[in-house]
């Protein structure tokens, strides 16, 4: 999968449909078609993004299950979204998808999942 970062507007700005729209979401994921984005909501550089993602699905009694995928970002920048994942809307769509996404921000001195 090729890298991706972006800055447009449309998937910086926080959610919308946030109960309390005066607390803006830290972290955030964004979604464009086939493409799953981590947006950086915060007003800090995180020193690391990493995602890890596997895939599953069964057929009949039969269980087929994807190589696990990972992909890391280094320095995310405040308001910036980086791709962490693609998939097809059509042949994926009775798949499940398990993503596990790291973050390392200077506030903290490990990665911490994000749950």
């Amino acid at each position: 999968m090729k890298r991706e970062r972006l800055t447009e507007k449309w998937v910086t700005d926080p959610p919308p449909n946030r109960r309390d729209g005066d607390v803006p979401p830290r972290y955030a994921l964004a979604r464009s078609d086939d493409t799953l984005y981590f947006v950086n909501h915060s007003d800090e550089t995180l020193e690391w993004v990493a995602n890890g993602s596997v895939g599953a699905v069964t057929a009949g009694d039969e269980t087929a299950v994807t190589t696990a995928f990972e992909i890391q970002y280094d320095q995310v920048l405040p308001r910036e979204a980086v791709k962490i994942d693609k998939f097809d809307t059509f042949f994926d769509a009775d798949m499940l998808i398990q993503t596990d996404i790291s973050v390392k921000s200077p506030a903290r001195t490990d990665g911490v999942p994000l749950v």
